[in-house]
């Protein structure tokens, strides 16, 4: 006579301290991602108050049409001027310079690396450019401070801060954020599209040039 095999016990019990326990898991981590969200948001109201703290405080001084039109930065010298042209000016001078180092150099080894690199020289060649990029600004500021302001200072005559020194720093900072900005739009161009160009006799420089660069545009 054949035995019939008896049925498994389950333990309520101890089913019930998993689950509970998996319950409180998940809510402690929820509990961590909720405290990640609000450090960000307060971190950046205490900024926005900050600011408005001290604005509140430099404007009680000085006027704002002195401030928007003024033709004057000199906070050292009394009696103290604040006007922003000179400091629009200089960014102005800066950021156009550096453009025109970055986004030649940043275009150009993404249309390299996206269309003409081989699969080694892609492996090495990216990373090296990504790691460009995580190095902190203060190191950019500490080689144009000590490397690059003396040698155009022996060169030109330049004093220590002045904006060619700035603009090749940024220049050179710069680049890897547009090299990975344009190697992603120039990847994103699709495929058919190069095959259309390439059926139609064109070589691989002109697929790029007159295809592939501006439809990523």
């Amino acid at each position: 006579m054949a035995t019939v095999p008896a049925t498994p016990r389950i333990d309520l019990r101890a089913s019930f301290r998993g689950r509970a326990a998996a319950r409180l898991a998940e809510r402690g981590i929820v509990g961590l991602l909720f405290l990640s969200a609000a450090a960000a948001a307060f971190a950046t109201v205490a900024i926005f108050i900050t600011l408005l703290v001290n604005g509140w405080d430099f404007f009680r001084e000085v006027t704002l049409a002195e401030f928007l039109f003024g033709t004057e930065w000199a906070p050292d010298f009394f009696p103290r001027r604040f006007g922003m042209l000179p400091l629009l000016k200089g960014t102005l001078m800066i950021g156009l310079g550096a453009s025109a180092i970055g986004v030649p150099i940043g275009v150009g080894t993404a249309i390299y690396l996206s269309e003409f690199a081989s699969a080694g020289m892609r492996a090495w060649l990216k990373p090296a450019i990504e790691l460009l990029a995580g190095i902190p600004s203060i190191i950019f500021g500490i080689v144009a401070l000590f490397v690059i302001s003396p040698l155009l200072s022996e060169w030109f005559g330049a004093p220590v801060f002045n904006a060619l020194n700035a603009t090749i720093v940024l220049g050179v900072m710069v680049i890897p954020i547009i090299t990975t900005l344009a190697e992603d739009a120039i990847r994103a161009v699709p495929r058919h599209t190069r095959e259309g160009a390439y059926a139609l006799g064109a070589t691989k420089w002109e697929v790029t040039r007159r295809v592939v660069v501006p439809a990523a545009a």
